[in-house]
Order: structure tokens, then sequence, then C-alpha cells
């Protein structure tokens, strides 16, 4: 074996003969510690430290200690370890470059021999010191040395790369008294036999040593196994010892041997240690949650990223910077087993019962050596008992025997996956953070559908099952695939789907239930009782558009209808009916007439007899005193007593006459209801005539038992309507029928008309009648004199010519012929009926033609009384003018503008058509100006008017007259009077002639008169 001195003669002989190899040397040194190795200082004498554990055959302790002396210099790195010391081969190594001595030991970790100059990135003098001797390193040393040696080619190289020589390749012996002087006491100190003292160059590499101290973890045992214990020692700190891996770390660790061809590529030291040791690989789950490096470790770390979970220690060729794993056979076949070992590693934990889907390799890959762990990986996966399954106990599944629910609400819902579990074989969970793992495993997704369609018959198991499906209710698409849940029902059979099945409420009691149970039996689709009383069923099936039912609307349903035909006297379903609708008038409120299809539920008359509940009355209700005892009968006072009002006027016994909603009827196609009542099919006909086929009635109520009413009960039937709301407003409520066209009209109810036809008060004056009206109408019966005002209008009294139609009108003019004279009117009450009439006809055209023209008309005498005359001695007065003609007849008055529409309706004539109008030229006349306060209050009238001594129109004498009309009317008076209404005509002010009087009779006052005037018409 060569000493360091010879081993140091060599080179430097070596370099002195060729400066080449001396820049070489250099070149590589200096290529190592700058480069690949810069930041490796305590990985590698780690390594040494696991390679002389190794050597020894005892588990390694290593000591890193940082002595820190402070900005005076002189800090150093010390690593103590046990193992076997530095021998000569180690020497011998440590001072070449790419020459391990561990070649030929398969165990040890090194294998370029370039480790220690790591040391150089922070230091320029190290020395490996034992109890037996050491070596040392020192740059200055190495200075010196080459400068003992003369060599003029040497000197000019050392020159050219000023002063800088490599240091490794010379070595110093140390012996153990030459050595640092604390070195023996810290090794006999802390039980070690090797130390490496590196002396640190400036405080950057103090600060790059502390950094790495404070950096070392488990990983550097996960590495490095043969070292038991490491101990890390800061400045100020107090020891940090790092030891039992196993405790933090789940470990799995497998080796096997490369096949020949898979060497192909590797040098030739490289290869026969491939050859020698085979692949191994490492890998560290870590029981806690914590900082991994995220690199390769091979077993130094690598700058291969590895993106997983755990940690991965390779042997596996590298290139000579121990950084890159490069691409080739064995790499490929190392990194396989890899991807096997991390897969028999999580089966190994879902073994012993964990969950290791987060744990999948999901993503994409970090680079190719990531890329080629996943791949295998994934693929041993597939074959592995990784999926914890729900519910079960058989173990771990492999990914082609699980399922997993679609991704929503309850794919990683613990409660409903475990009542899932039974219905679907190996139901996993799918929380959202794993989905991504299960798609990778090709783990089968399963969909609410299919859930849905293997819940089991049996209701209690279905109800669980159907809870367990609620929180999805949440998402609109997995109430789309819940559409084809089947649904127990519960008569046995099984609803197709959730849609327009019952909901049913109550039932607890015993009776409720057998009344359930009847309604099953009748054909509603009614849910499961056991389903019912499960909450979270309940939400889903209402999420998925069940009905809610409560007791009224249960017996609502049309199979009710039915199964009321269906009972028989003293049938034991009929208490169970009653039941349920006393339930439902506690629950809902029910009023009589909600449940028309229980007016046929046969019940016990006081008499004894069985009756349907719509012949029955309570006693002493407003209904038995209005309708005929001939008709119906009172409730058995059993059923009273046991059952009470409220239940049994919901049934249809009555207590007031009951009103029965139809809501909207098809003319051609009326409810039973309807056709039922009286005056309904002549209502019908009504909507028909008016309306058309294809017209439909929106709304429609009727009153039932109108028909049985009592003789001399009309005044109680109307106080009765007009003192009950729901009453009332069937009576009075205009019905909305819409034609196919989208046009409407309103037609009066179908009760209103009956009642207007039977009580005989259509067309009657109702108390407080206008005057005029009263005088021609008939009067109402007495028991009318109380009646509801509008309820009265809707059953045809008159109080108003506003009440009147076309026949009421027709009335009017009849009665008014048939008056008897002396007629005891005045003037003031037939008014306002003229005027009514010639509104309403103008308004109206078709009024007219519908009226037949009277025989006798009310009409005013020459005396302003009124009078009936014959109609064709009457005439219709045109304007104010004609009104002075009495030769002319009788005289209507309605006014100017309605005038024509009058005549027009009674057929007679207007007062103009009966004479020309002609002013005779008689008596002296004199022409004169209208004064220009006239004019100023009058725009529009004549400038001049005409004064007469007597003024005759057709002979007859007048008082005024007024020709045309505007600034060219001609007007004539006799008196100031006359001319204040001849001028007012002519201007089209005729409410203005009393101001035009006072005008022209004070003329002093035609300011304030005019000031008044114009104040009244801003009023």
């Amino acid at each position: 074996m060569s000493t360091p001195s010879e081993l140091r003669r060599a080179v430097l002989d070596a370099w002195a003969a060729s400066p080449d190899r001396f820049r070489e040397d250099a070149n590589a040194e200096e290529d190592a510690a700058l480069g690949a190795y810069r930041d490796r200082a305590v990985v590698e004498l780690a390594q040494n430290a696991a390679d002389a554990a190794v050597r020894a055959g005892a588990p390694g302790r290593l000591v890193l200690r940082l002595e820190d002396a402070g900005d005076d210099g002189g800090a150093r790195l010390l690593a103590l370890n046990t193992g076997a010391p530095l021998d000569a081969e180690g020497v011998r190594a440590l001072s070449s470059l790419r020459a391990s001595a561990k070649r030929t030991d398969a165990s040890l970790t090194g294998r370029f021999g370039v480790g220690a100059v790591s040391v150089l990135a922070v230091s320029d003098d190290v020395t490996w010191v034992s109890r037996a001797g050491g070596v040392r390193f020192s740059a200055d040393l190495a200075r010196a040395a080459v400068a003992d040696r003369a060599s003029e080619a040497l000197d000019a190289a050392v020159a050219a790369r000023g002063g800088a020589v490599p240091v490794l390749r010379l070595p110093f012996a140390v012996s153990a008294d030459d050595g640092p002087q604390d070195v023996r006491s810290l090794l006999d100190g802390e039980g070690c036999d090797t130390a490496a003292v590196v002396v640190l160059r400036d405080r950057g590499a103090v600060e790059e040593v502390a950094a790495a101290l404070e950096a070392v973890d488990d990983t550097l045992l996960l590495a490095l196994p043969a070292l038991a214990e490491v101990v890390v020692q800061l400045p100020g700190a107090p020891p940090r010892v790092l030891r039992d891996v196993s405790q933090r770390w789940h470990l799995l660790r497998r080796r096997g041997a490369f096949e020949p061809d898979e060497l192909e590529g590797l040098g030739v030291e490289e290869r026969e240690r491939a050859a020698r040791t085979g692949w191994s690989v490492t890998w560290a789950l870590p029981r806690e949650p914590r900082h991994l490096p995220g690199v390769l470790l091979a077993p130094t770390p690598t700058d291969e990223p590895l993106d997983a979970p755990a940690v991965l220690v390779a042997d596996l060729p590298l290139d000579a910077g121990r950084r890159r794993v490069p691409d080739g056979p064995a790499a490929r076949r190392a990194l396989r087993e890899a991807g096997a070992a991390y897969a028999a590693l999580l089966e190994e934990r879902a073994l012993a019962g964990e969950d290791v889907l987060e744990a999948v390799p999901v993503g994409l890959a970090a680079g190719w050596v990531d890329a080629a762990v996943r791949e295998a990986a994934v693929q041993a996966l597939g074959a592995a008992r990784v999926l914890q399954p729900v519910g079960e106990t058989g173990g771990p599944l492999r990914a082609d025997r699980a399922q997993a629910l679609d991704d929503g609400p309850l794919a990683d819902d613990p409660t409903a996956l475990a009542a899932l579990a039974p219905l679907v074989g190996g139901l996993v969970a799918a929380p959202r953070r794993a989905r991504a793992a299960l798609e990778v495993l090709g783990v089968r997704r399963v969909g609410l559908a299919d859930v849905a369609e293997v819940l089991p018959s049996d209701p209690a198991a279905w109800r669980a099952a159907a809870a367990a499906l609620a929180p999805a209710a949440v998402d609109p698409a997995a109430r789309e695939q819940l559409a084809v849940l089947r649904v127990p029902l519960a008569d046995g059979r099984t609803a197709a789907s959730p849609r327009g099945v019952l909901l049913p409420s109550g039932g607890e009691d015993g009776v409720l239930a057998a009344a359930l149970e009847d309604l099953a039996d009748a054909g509603l689709r009614l849910v499961h009782p056991l389903v019912v009383a499960e909450p979270a069923a309940v939400r889903l099936l209402t999420a998925l558009g069940a009905q809610p039912a409560g007791p009224g609307d249960l017996l609502a349903a049309p199979e009710v209808a039915q199964l009321v035909v269906d009972l028989d006297d003293d049938d034991e379903r009929v208490p169970h009916l009653l039941a349920l609708v006393a339930e439902a008038v506690r629950a809902q409120g029910l009023a009589p007439g909600d449940l028309p299809a229980l007016a046929e539920l046969p019940l016990r008359a006081e008499s004894g007899e069985v009756l349907p509940a719509a012949g029955l009355v309570l006693p002493g209700s407003p209904a038995a005193g209005l309708l005929d005892p001939d008709e119906v009968a009172p409730v058995h006072p059993d059923l009273l007593e046991r059952w009470g009002e409220p239940v049994l006027a919901a049934v249809g016994v009555a207590d007031a006459l009951a009103v029965v909603p139809l809501g909207d009827v098809d003319p051609h196609d009326p409810p039973t209801e309807l056709l039922d009542v009286a005056g309904g099919q002549e209502w019908l006909d009504e909507v028909l005539e008016r309306a058309g086929d294809g017209a439909v009635a929106s709304g429609v109520a009727v009153v039932r038992d109108l028909d049985l009413l009592r003789e001399g009960a009309e005044g109680a039937l109307l106080e009765h309507l007009a003192a009950v709301p729901a009453l009332r407003s069937a009576v009075l409520d205009p019905v909305r029928v819409v034609r196919p066209d989208g046009s409407s009209l309103d037609l009066a109810p179908p009760s209103a008309g009956w009642l207007r036809a039977e009580l005989g008060l259509a067309g009657c004056a109702a108390p407080g009648c206008e005057e005029g009206l009263a005088a021609v109408l008939p009067q109402a019966p007495a028991w009318a004199g109380g009646a509801d005002p509008a309820l009265g209008r809707a059953l045809g009294l008159v109080a108003a010519s506003g009440d009147l139609d076309a026949d009421g009108w027709q009335r009017v003019l009849d009665g008014a012929a048939d008056l008897v004279p002396p007629v005891r009117l005045e003037a003031v009450a037939v008014l306002p009926l003229w005027r009514a009439l010639a509104e309403a006809t103008s308004a109206d055209p078709a009024l007219a033609e519908h009226l037949v023209p009277p025989s006798h008309v009310l009409a005013l005498d020459a005396g302003a009384a009124v009078v009936v005359v014959p109609a064709e001695r009457a005439a219709v007065v045109d304007d104010p003018c004609w009104a002075q003609r009495t030769d002319l007849g009788a005289r209507l008055v309605a006014g100017a503008d309605l005038a024509a529409a009058l005549a027009d309706a009674l057929e007679i004539s207007l007062s103009s058509e009966l004479a020309p109008g002609r002013v005779d030229p008689v008596g002296s006349t004199t022409t004169s100006a209208v004064p220009p306060q006239v004019r100023s209050a009058l725009p529009g009238c004549p400038p001049r008017w005409t004064e007469h001594d007597a003024l005759t129109v057709d002979g007859q004498e007048v008082g005024w007259w007024v020709t045309g009309r505007g600034e060219h009317a001609d007007v004539r008076a006799t008196t100031v009077d006359g001319l204040a209404r001849g001028l007012a005509l002519a201007a089209g002010r005729w409410h203005a002639r009393a101001l035009v009087a006072e005008l022209l009779a004070v003329p002093d006052r035609a300011a304030a008169a005019l000031v008044e005037d114009a104040a009244g018409e801003r009023a």
C-alpha cells in the first residue's frame, strides 16, 4: 500500500512531467466542488459514515456538530461516526478522482470516489482522523508542496491558475498525536471511531453548513439505513437526535438482480457494480403529514422530481454528478420495480385498514422518472387490493371489483354510503379529493339511476335507502336520475315514479290508519306508511314530485267519489271517512262545500232512515229553517254527538246553504254538480248562446239546494245569502267566459239567474228606487224590502236607471203607458228618466232595436204637468227654442244632445219636424248691437240682434227665437231675459244665460259678473 507521502510524490511527479495532467486534475476537482457536489458536504459525510458502519457490520452512529467561533474565524464542522476506521485504501480513494475504494463492495453506497470533494465547496482544510491516525488535505500545504517541486512548466501552469492547485490529490499523513488536539477526546466522548474535521472557509460557508444541518431529517436515515442514529448539534441549541424512522414511516424495501441485457449502455465499472449489486428500492410513507423532499433519493438527493406522497430511495444508475438518472434499460427496470413496490406498499396499508386513495398517482408527471414510476404503479394498482369498501368486512378490494357513485352529494356521504352499500356491490367512497384517483384506477362509476333501480321492494328497507338518497335531492341532475325511483304504495303496489304519488300526513291513530287503508284500496296512490314515517324519505319524494296530501287533499281525490258511491248502509268505512274528515277539519279548517264528493255519504237521519249527507240538515240551523222539511231531514243525534257540527257540515249535512266551487267549466263537458243544481242547465245554454262553441267559463260556483226552499222563506233566504260571504259571492260575482279567440264577456252566475226567475224580483222597484222608476215599475214583495242592495240588483230589483237592461227598459216604457191619470209625478221625476233612456240607447244602438215603441208615453203638457198621452200626440223637444212651442203636442225633454236618440227609441217626432220654425213678419222691429260686455262673455255670439214688440213663429207667440248658430245666427227677442237665452243658445253656451241676463240688465256690474263667472269656470 502506498503511504500519503508516496501518493503525493507520484502525483507531483506526474504533474511535473505533464502540466496538462495538473490542469486536468485541477479542473476536475474544481468542477466537482463547484458543480455536481456543490451542496452535498453534509450528505457525503453521512454517506461515508454509513459505509463505515456497513464495513464494521454494526449499526452506525453519526454526530454532526457545527462549532462557530464567531467573526474571529476558526469555525468548523465535525462529523464523528462509528464503524471501520479510515485505512490506506480509503486514503488512496480520497486522494484520487473517480476511483472509489468501494468498487468491489456491493453493500456500500459510494461509487465514483469523488464524494469527498464536496467539502471543498465550504473548506480549504479538511482532516479525516481516527485513533490510529489519519489524513489531511489542505490548500496551503498543497500549494507549498507544488512550489517545492521545481518544474518550470508546472510553475507556469500553477501561475496560469492564479496559484490554485488541486487539494484532494495531495494527502498529508496525520498521526494520532498530530491531529486536532480535541479530536481524540471528542471520539471518546461520543463513542465514535472516526472524525472528519472540516475547517470552514468563511461566514458564507458557516451559514451554508448551518442551513444544511437544519435540513437534516428522517430523509437522511431513510436514504442511509446503515445509520441507526444521527445527532445534529448547532451552536446554542440542544442536540437533535434522529433514530427509529420505522415509528414515523411505513417502510417497504425490495431488491433484485438485473438481466444482462438491461446493463447495456453502462460504463465498465458501473456495469460491474450493477451486475454485482442489482437494483434496490425503498419506499417510505409517512404515518403523519410531513415535508417530503419531492425528489428521487439514490440514495443522496438527485434532481429528478418525484410527485408522490412518499419518499423513494432507489439504487440505480446515475450520471457522473449523481444528480440525474440516465435513461436506459437498467434505470427503466429499477423504476418499474419502484412502481410495483409502491403499489405493494399501498396495498399493505390498505390491508391494515387505511384509506390510501389520496396516495394514488394522479395528474401530470413531474418528469420522465416520475412518469415511469407512475406508469408501473398504476398498472400494479389495478390488481392491488387498495380500495376500502363501505360496510363490508372482507377487506380491501381490487379496482375491478369496486364501484363508486357518480360525482354528487352522496359520493362521500358516510351515512348514505352505509345505507346504499347493501344495494351496490363493492361500493367505495368517492370523495371529491380522490375522484381523479378512482378514475386512474378505472373504478366503475354508478349513477343514481342505477341505484334507484335496485332499491328493495320491502318498505322498511326501501325507506332506509331512500333516506340515504335524500341529500341528493338538492342537485337538479341527481333529481333527474332519481325520477325512475320506484315507490312502494300502501296497497302493496309499486309506483313507477315518485311523480304524482300522495304523501299522506297523519294516520298514526288507528281509525285514521284504517281510513288511509280504505283510500288505498279505492285506488289512491298512497305511499306506504312505513315510508311516510321517515322524514328524510318524505323529503326525497317531495323533491322528486310526490304530492304532500293532508286529509282534505286525500278526500278531494276523484277516487273518493267512487268509494262513496260504493258504500252500503252502515258500512264500516263510513266512520273511517268521517274520522279523516274530522282530522281535515282540525288541520285544514274545511268549510261546507269543500268536499262535494262526500255529499252522497250515507248517514242516518233522526228518523233512523239512511240518507245521503246532502239530504240531511243540522237541527236548528239556518238550513233547517230555509229548506223544505219534505225534502230534507235532521241528522241523527248520535252522529251529531260523536262527530260534531263542523265535521257533519264538511261532508254535506246542511248547516247553511252550501256553495259548490266548480272552477273552470267547459259547457260541452260540464261537471255533474252543475247539472244537478237548480238553473245549471239553463245557465250552460246561455253560455253557449252568447259565447259560442269552445268558450270556457272560469271560477264558476253555485249555491246548492235552492230548489228545496221552504214556502214563505224567501225573505229569510235573502237575509241568509247576504249574511254569508261565500253565498253572497256565488250570487253576485260575475263569471268570466273566454271565447276561443281570446275575447271574453261577463255573465251572471248560475244561481243568480235561477233566483231571478224563481223569486220574481226581476224588474221590480227596489226600496228607495228613483221616483220616476218607482212610479212605472211593479213594487217588490214586502219580504224583499230588507234585501242587501247589491244582492237585490243581482236578483233583478231596480233602484236606479243604471240597473236596467233592455228588458228592464221595456218594462219601464210599458209601465208608463199603463199609468192611469191623473199621474202624480212632477217633471223633476221624469226628466232624469227620459235622459237616462236617451243615454242608454245612444251608447248601445242595439238597445233601441230591442225596444218595442209604447202606445202611450209620459210627457209634459202646456203647463209642464206630467201626463200620459198617445205617442203620436207627443214630440221630443230639439232645443230650448222649441220648448216654447206647446202647440206641437205634449213634450219629452232629454237635452239637445240626446233628443234625436230619445225620438228614435220611442219612434216619435222631434218638435222641429212638426213645424217649419218660420218667424212671422208682424209688429215693429229694431236691430241693435250686442253690448261689448256680453260679446266678451260669449265668444262667438252674433254682433247684432233684433227686438220685437211681439214675436210669433209659425203663428205661435214666443218670447225669443234663434235661427242658425254662431256669429251669423239670427237672434230675436221681446224681453231682456229672452235676449239672454237667445244669445247664450246662439253662442253654444246655454248654461251662461243667467250671466248674460245680468250683464244686459245691470251693465255696471259687468266686470264683477265676469269675474265671478270666470272663477266659477275655473272651479
